[in-house]
């Protein structure tokens, strides 16, 4: 449920209402340390600070908090983090690489700065592949702290990003284990017959049954599959 702030601590600023109970109603803005990172699942991500009047205050939301006290716009919650946590258990973790790197909030067209990344476990969206999520904590350039998944950002390596470079990409939706035999799929295969469009009706034996009575996908309706001497199948499009 909570970790400490990347780093440790940062010094920043927290906006007075929501430590006074008024909230939006009084945005003066006090200096303070942000120590702490708490996750509920189903609400935003939230932060401990320390006040200079020496209170602790716990649970500030992310989108009341600033890293410097010129702040150009302030943006709602729903601007700062896309998705609310998912979990209690969540590590965080501050990439060597990433450090300090500049990153573009797409949805924003905004520039931000890397400061850390939350990533949540034991729980059913984290454990699902197309589910899964990391937000990538960041202080936008306009003032605000954000929580971005991958999705949403875009980062700068000046020796090595290439913008014009075309993006297809598409979201994971598999899982690997080095102990299980995986079942290649026709769209994996790389035979040019395996990628011709294929009538399911013309192709009622697209599975084969090992000695072992271990069902098996063929890669495609023109892959020819054998038995192996262990009892399994083999198929002569990846010899």
């Amino acid at each position: 449920m909570n970790k400490d702030w990347p780093g440790g601590h940062a010094y920043g600023y927290v906006r007075r209402g929501f430590v006074t109970g008024v909230y939006e109603r009084d945005a003066t803005l006090l200096p303070c340390v942000l120590y702490g990172l708490c996750s509920v699942p189903g609400r935003a991500l939230m932060v401990h600070v320390l006040l200079e009047n020496g209170a602790s205050y716990a649970r500030v939301p992310i989108h009341a908090l600033s890293h410097t006290p010129h702040v150009t716009t302030w943006r709602p919650l729903s601007d700062c983090q896309l998705w609310d946590c998912f979990a209690y258990e969540f590590e965080v973790h501050r990439y060597s690489y990433l450090r300090d790197r500049r990153v573009q909030v797409l949805p924003l067209k905004a520039w931000a700065t890397y400061i850390g990344t939350v990533d949540w476990q034991e729980n059913g969206y984290s454990d699902e592949p197309v589910q899964h999520k990391q937000a990538h904590l960041v202080a936008l350039d306009s003032g605000q702290f954000g929580a971005y998944p991958n999705n949403l950002l875009r980062w700068e390596d000046l020796s090595f990003t290439d913008w014009r470079q075309p993006v297809r990409l598409a979201r994971n939706t598999r899982t690997w284990h080095a102990e299980r035999r995986e079942i290649m799929h026709d769209d994996d295969c790389p035979c040019p017959e395996c990628q011709e469009p294929m009538d399911p009706p013309a192709w009622p034996s697209h599975y084969l049954i090992d000695a072992n009575g271990q069902q098996w996908l063929r890669c495609g309706p023109q892959c020819d599959m054998e038995p192996r001497e262990d009892g399994g199948v083999r198929c002569r499009c990846h010899e």
